[in-house]
């Protein structure tokens, strides 16, 4: 008696390639959410870090900080908008600048000349009374958190 051998794939054969499929198309968007994320963030933090320098060199050579008006914004006019994750991300992010007692300014990108790329942040950022720190006001909220500075959360 000849034993006859079917050719083709078999159902399993198919559901378990579907699966491993699935699972590395779901890995690779993983990835690239956590590369645009990184990204993202880095484009933040230089901004920031950026709008900070150009502010001191502004203030160094002028004597005063490129503002838009002297009248001063506090800690409650920072906060008093915001609510849940993000108002307890800033108040993380003002407390570890040691900014809560400080006054609050908004930059006149005028005045600095900064050119904006990516995001636009003009009439946004605020910068304390010494012009250490700027503050992007809306907040950038990237991998679950909400940023505000060029603060660093221990991942």
């Amino acid at each position: 008696m000849e034993n006859k051998v079917k050719k083709g794939i078999t159902l399993m054969i198919l559901v378990v390639t579907i699966i491993i499929l699935a699972i590395m198309l779901g890995a690779s968007i993983y990835s690239s959410v956590n590369v645009i994320d990184k990204s993202s963030m880095a484009d933040f933090r230089t901004t920031i870090s950026r709008i900070e320098d150009l502010v001191q060199t502004y203030k160094l050579t002028n004597g005063s900080l490129p503002v838009t008006s002297s009248i001063p914004i506090n800690y409650s006019g920072i906060t008093s908008a915001l609510s849940g994750d993000a108002l307890a991300n800033c108040t993380e992010q003002l407390t570890e600048n040691q900014d809560t007692d400080s006054l609050f300014y908004y930059v006149d990108f005028d005045k600095i000349n900064v050119t904006q790329t990516g995001f636009s942040v003009e009439g946004k950022v605020v910068i304390n009374d010494e012009g250490t720190h700027a503050y992007y006001l809306p907040g950038m909220y990237i991998s679950g958190k909400w940023y505000f500075t060029n603060y660093s959360y221990d991942n």
